[in-house]
């Protein structure tokens, strides 16, 4: 993986675009909460401010509804009529970030929100840390890591002009503001190759588990890796079903009961001897060797 946090491996791409597919759906029912979450907010702000005249929370209200209804009936449609959704699943992704961005992106002081000047400290404290802890939050609805970094540096460079033209003393909150631009990419950074590195520890496993599947079906011998607790079949070469001369899946739970074991190799500890039979027992007596 580059510092670009792309694979080197076209395969491990492949495989982890797989996941999108899931993101996808996540993103959608996501959408549709803060879709509810908008509405309700809304009727709350037409119904308290009456009077007031100032309609740009109601617009601003109704540019994030008309958006996240946007991006649900595109997704909507996208996960139902569409048939082959994974071979374009990266530009969607993308095309739907960018909607959503447009749609959480704050455009204060161009649209003015509910006015802070009734507030007392601590109101305005708590007003503006629930708006920002919510926006940092709304960061997960956007699919690619890139998409995230670029929210955070157009959001704040979006700030930094109007403090550039409105504030008389800028310098500490240039500084503050770039701060916030550099730890949050890094945090979305970190973040996300963590998640990859992750992905390829699990991916490695895996391709561990079916090189020796691979080496499993070529053995004579049958092979079965069986749950203790369910008896669900983890895995079975095709050997064992030659030797149960069975085509559908066996019955592990009916057929445990019935096998005496005559040998274990390598000699393991066991908690429970009951079942387990010296090598001289007669030898038409049925009996399965585990090696």
């Amino acid at each position: 993986m580059n510092i670009f946090l792309k694979f080197r491996s076209p395969t491990h791409d492949k495989a982890y675009a797989q996941d999108f597919v899931l993101q996808f759906r996540k993103r959608c029912r996501m959408c549709l909460l803060n879709f509810v979450f908008y509405m309700i907010s809304f009727l709350i702000v037409t119904l308290t401010d009456r009077g007031s005249g100032n309609i740009a929370p109601k617009i601003s209200y109704a540019f994030r509804l008309s958006g996240f209804l946007t991006v649900i009936i595109i997704a909507y449609c996208l996960e139902r009529r569409w048939k082959k959704p994974k071979k374009y699943m990266h530009i969607v992704n993308a095309f739907l970030d960018v909607l959503i961005f447009l749609v959480m992106f704050t455009y204060y002081p161009l649209i003015t929100g509910v006015s802070i000047s009734v507030f007392g400290e601590v109101g305005v404290f708590f007003l503006q840390f629930s708006n920002g802890y919510l926006v940092a939050n709304s960061l997960s609805l956007l699919g690619n890591w890139w998409i995230r970094v670029f929210a955070i540096i157009a959001q704040y460079v979006f700030f930094i002009v109007f403090i550039l033209l409105r504030e008389e003393i800028i310098a500490p909150l240039i500084a503050t503001q770039l701060f916030n631009v550099i730890i949050c990419s890094c945090w979305v950074y970190l973040n996300e190759k963590y998640e990859r590195l992750n992905f390829l520890e699990k991916r490695k496993d895996y391709e561990n588990f079916e090189a020796l599947k691979k080496i499993f079906d070529d053995v004579s011998q049958g092979i079965a890796i069986i749950d203790r607790i369910d008896y669900s079949n983890f895995y079975q070469n095709h050997s064992v079903n030659e030797i149960f001369d069975s085509e559908v899946s066996i019955d592990w739970k009916r057929l445990f009961p019935q096998i005496k074991v005559r040998k274990i190799n390598p000699n393991i500890e066991l908690g429970c001897k009951s079942r387990v039979f010296n090598i001289t027992d007669p030898e038409e007596t049925p009996v399965i060797i585990f090696l």
